[in-house]
């Protein structure tokens, strides 16, 4: 990572703030436990309640550390930082922030607007699948109004899926028409927000 953002890495500290989410443990389990534990939670959540929030994996005791990029001193840091955020054993190994195990960020939430900060506004939300809900959708959140956006249909392609450029292709086509389709109804989903 030295090699392709060594040069660059000084204009992190002066670019848009990125937040990257990793998932601690329960303290009452080990790492292995609680990479299954985990794992199951997850998949309870996205495949049988279809929750936009998942709250199963804090229930057991996961909860989530935001760590700002610009905060990290090399580019080393921001790599471990990366890898920690992305951690999902068995595929990876498990890792450790600050000695503690962490596992991928989406444990704890993979829509995490618990990132946010309290600053008002409007706030665009995009997802990566589908929900039991509207393609489009305002809820209230203190001082702001998350607009989330979900696709219009299933993308053709995982996060795990990168040999497949052909696939690739389909999901940017996908999100190119969904984009300009949400250009088009913002206006309207936002007025019809107000009024609620």
């Amino acid at each position: 990572m030295l090699d392709i953002y060594g040069e660059k890495f000084g204009k992190l500290a002066h670019a848009p703030e990125i937040r990257v989410g990793v998932s601690h443990l329960p303290r009452w389990l080990g790492a292995h436990s609680a990479v299954v534990a985990g794992l199951i939670a997850y998949n309870i959540e996205k495949y049988l309640r279809k929750t936009l929030h998942p709250t199963l994996g804090q229930t057991l005791g996961f909860h989530p550390e935001f760590v700002r990029a610009q905060d990290c001193a090399t580019v080393e840091d921001l790599a471990d930082l990366i890898l920690q955020s992305s951690c999902t054993p068995p595929f990876t190994p498990v890792l450790q922030r600050n000695g503690r195990p962490v596992l991928d960020g989406g444990m704890v939430d993979n829509v995490p607007v618990g990132a946010l900060d309290s600053t008002p506004g409007d706030v665009l939300v995009m997802v990566t699948r589908l929900y039991p809900r509207p393609q489009m959708f305002v809820v209230p959140h203190g001082n702001q109004r998350l607009l989330y956006v979900q696709p219009s249909r299933k993308v053709p392609i995982s996060s795990w899926d990168y040999t497949s450029p052909s696939q690739m292709q389909h999901a940017y086509n996908l999100g190119r028409a969904d984009g300009e389709q949400f250009l088009q109804r913002m206006p309207d989903l936002l007025a019809a927000a107000a009024h609620d």
